[in-house]
């Protein structure tokens, strides 16, 4: 009871002063969530913006997000829009096809029959596992190359932004590790690995807003404004205050933390990010296939790792129908981020691994790059005892000091609204 999954430190007392620093997707929502339960709070930032990486802009075109481009929809999702009046999109009934490349072509499945075949028997049996195990070696384990590189690599490119030798089996899924120690199935271990369904009264799948991601940004931003204030305002006096960092691990905080913390933050590693998104005239030529998008191994040797064909997944993302949109996704952790290229080398050589994976003749008609040096964080396979770590020396401390974010055991929006809501109840209810 003294923990909730992915918060870091101590709970916090509804009756002593609370600080949130940071005003990303993460200080919004446990913000938001806090104040709902009538805990007072306030939030400092040091940017003009809030919302962090996530903001919609609107070109010529279309819309363009300038990171996630929508939410798993969940319970505590659900509540917070409706309270906050808005009014979430549903994506297309398209958008449930995704694609994997292989050998240059886009497949729903990638896996040969054989393949397939090789990986049903390991079902049924117990998989080794050891507390540093990464995905890479699990995935061979259960299936092999192809299981490796054209399922777990590419699916959790999309999600993670690292190689899958990068990634912890236990970070990422606890559940399906903690139940393979335990001696169970692969079949049995597989059953926890993915989220619960939702009641059937709460809508499911993916969804985003009609104007973009923006509108949640913006409306939990408006409705804490009077709790929001420039980082400038932080008080000297620290003693008694609660403070919550809602930062990345590598931000200088604006508070002092013991050494130990400090040290333990500087190793969490970050992957480094750009997303290109292009807008064309459609073509008749073009081979495009219908759905959400499509990973890309690293084996197919492009420098993008994926493609989202945003007018294919919400309405809106185009104003005509006449066009077409895709956002690229280039680097991640483990992979070149083509820093050596300037901005147009960069969009020229995307632009041509795009068109040559579409056969697309026509050249593009707008585009927008986002860049992030340190994009998201890495779900290494030491993370989880730098988590375990983290939680004890804060607890331990003589200040009041907790960790919520990405990097802390939620990476989905939808992850960090269940957290924020957990812990605003639990709290409320103290």
């Amino acid at each position: 009871m003294n923990s909730i999954k992915g918060f870091l430190g101590p709970i916090p007392q509804k009756d002593s002063p609370i600080q949130i620093i940071g005003s990303g997707i993460s200080g919004l929502l446990l913000g938001w969530h806090l104040h709902q339960k009538g805990i007072p709070i306030k939030i400092y930032s040091d940017s003009v913006q809030a919302g962090g990486m996530i903001h919609t802009q609107k070109r010529t075109y279309g819309i363009v997000e300038s990171a996630a481009n929508g939410i798993l929809w969940s319970e505590a999702m659900d509540n917070l829009c409706k309270k906050l009046n808005l009014r979430p999109l549903k994506s297309k009934p398209e958008s449930a096809k995704r694609y994997i490349l292989r050998n240059g072509i886009p497949r729903r499945f990638p896996l040969s029959l054989w393949e397939t075949l090789a990986v049903l028997p390991n079902l049924f049996r117990n998989i080794s596992v050891s507390d540093t195990e990464n995905l890479e070696e699990f995935a061979r384990k259960a299936g092999g190359f192809a299981l490796h590189n054209f399922v777990i690599q590419a699916a959790m490119y999309g999600i993670y932004a690292s190689e899958a030798k990068h990634l912890g089996l236990k970070a990422i899924f606890p559940t399906v590790h903690q139940q393979l120690q335990a001696g169970a199935t692969l079949k049995d271990a597989l059953k926890g690995a993915f989220p619960k369904k939702s009641p059937q009264n709460i809508p499911r799948g993916l969804h985003s807003f009609p104007n973009g991601m923006s509108e949640l940004t913006q409306a939990l931003s408006d409705t804490l404004k009077d709790s929001i204030h420039p980082i400038q305002k932080l008080p000297e006096d620290q003693e008694n205050i609660h403070s919550i960092l809602c930062i990345p691990a590598w931000c200088k905080p604006p508070i002092e933390l013991p050494e130990t913390v400090q040290s333990l933050l500087a190793q969490i590693r970050y992957a480094p990010l750009l997303s290109a998104t292009f807008f064309f005239k459609n073509e008749l030529s073009a081979k495009i296939p219908n759905g959400f998008g499509m990973v890309i191994p690293p084996s197919e040797g492009y420098a993008i790792l994926g493609v989202l064909f945003n007018d294919q997944i919400f309405e809106n993302r185009t104003f005509s129908k006449e066009y077409k949109s895709f956002t690229c996704i280039v680097g991640g952790y483990g992979r070149p981020i083509l820093n050596s290229l300037d901005s147009q080398e960069f969009k020229q050589k995307i632009q041509e691994e795009l068109m040559k994976i579409f056969s697309i003749k026509n050249e593009p008609i707008d585009f927008e790059i986002h860049s992030w040096e340190k994009a998201l964080p890495v779900y290494s396979p030491e993370l989880p005892t730098i988590w375990h770590s983290l939680d004890s020396e804060l607890k331990q401390s003589s200040n009041s000091i907790s960790l919520f974010g990405n990097y802390t055991g939620e990476i989905s929006i939808r992850g960090l609204c269940g957290t924020a809501a957990k812990l605003a109840e639990r709290v409320g209810n103290a």
